[in-house]
């Protein structure tokens, strides 16, 4: 059997392909079997030594992003979280813990969470500032107008919210399930999650979102397992995906 040709690498003709039109008109034109690509990244490695410069190029028009990755030394590429935190630090809804840490298993809180949904619905005022919890009444609080928020949208009932309190996966999936407007879903089977339970239709949506499947072999919900900050922001990444 005849062995097949080897293909020959792309060349540059420089005759006004990929609208460069300057070239068609030029007296003198070769092709060199070099890719345009590889030409432009020769110079500005060997010539401009990896920096263009202002000075020389001008101020760049903003057409080309360079996506840079997080800054957190604590989030690997393949990390489950690292699509969750990138989004949820793109969209302004959270920061770090330091500007190089996220801290990804790091207990969330009930003031946290709050505070996420309260972001990713756009930070909407609160209709009052009358503090809606004896335990939560400085206004200078990063989450007071969230809980306020919360306490308006009825995710929280009681005259207590308990801000420091870690947030379960029930209470996870709970607020959250509140916040969508408390949708119908199919019921999901889970050993440890009675149908009569006061959070079992918010884990039957969150299951139906693909919010979360379950823990272990997907028997087993867990809904007394307090979440972590990467759980947490994955959790709301997964539904505002599923809600696009």
């Amino acid at each position: 059997m005849p062995t097949p040709p080897i293909p020959s690498p792309p060349t540059t003709s420089l005759a006004a392909g990929d609208t460069y039109y300057a070239f068609a008109a030029a007296s003198v034109n070769y092709d060199l079997g070099l890719s345009m690509d590889e030409v432009v990244m020769d110079y500005i490695t060997d010539e401009l030594k990896g920096t263009v410069t202002e000075e020389a190029y001008g101020q760049p028009a903003g057409r080309i992003t360079v996506d840079q990755g997080l800054a957190f030394t604590d989030v690997a590429a393949t990390s489950p979280y690292y699509d969750g935190i990138e989004w949820a630090v793109d969209e302004g809804i959270t920061n770090g813990t330091t500007a190089t840490t996220f801290s990804p298993y790091q207990n969330c809180t009930r003031a946290q969470i709050i505070t996420y949904l309260w972001r990713a619905a756009g930070s909407p005022e609160p209709a009052s500032t009358e503090p809606a919890y004896t335990d939560v009444t400085d206004a200078s609080l990063y989450f007071f107008k969230a809980v306020q928020w919360a306490s308006e949208q009825g995710l929280v009932e009681g005259e207590t919210f308990d801000p420091y309190a870690g947030c379960t996966r029930a209470m996870a999936v709970y607020f959250m399930w509140v916040a969508a407007d408390s949708p119908e879903a199919a019921a999901a089977s889970f050993t440890d999650v009675a149908a009569d339970a006061d959070y079992a239709a918010a884990v039957n949506w969150a299951v139906a979102q693909g919010v979360t499947l379950g823990t272990g072999d997907g028997s087993t919900f867990s809904p007394d397992t307090v979440c972590q900050r990467g759980q947490i922001v994955t959790f709301l990444y997964r539904a505002a995906n599923a809600a696009a």
